[in-house]
């Protein structure tokens, strides 16, 4: 649990950017997407967060990476809690 990251801030601040970029930036250094656990209050912000980090290994040439987004935790605060 000392690895846990909170972004607090308003709409259109750049936080899925944040996320998504702290995110492959993990897995570039050796991370799972299964270590993972990403929590937003609707179902589209979460499915939006797992497209874009798809989206964005692929900008990275990281394409090996992407299938195994969806063992990361990835949704609403009720859905992974």
């Amino acid at each position: 649990m000392g690895n846990i990251r909170f972004i607090k801030a308003g709409a259109g601040s750049g936080k899925t950017f944040t996320l998504t970029e702290r995110f492959c930036e993990h897995l570039k250094n050796g991370a799972r997407p299964s270590e993972f656990v990403l929590t937003t209050y609707t179902k589209a912000a979460a499915d939006e967060f797992r497209s874009k980090i798809k989206a964005k290994l692929k900008e990275k040439q990281m394409c090996d990476m992407i299938p195994l987004v969806e063992s990361a935790h990835i949704g609403t605060i009720h859905s992974v809690a």
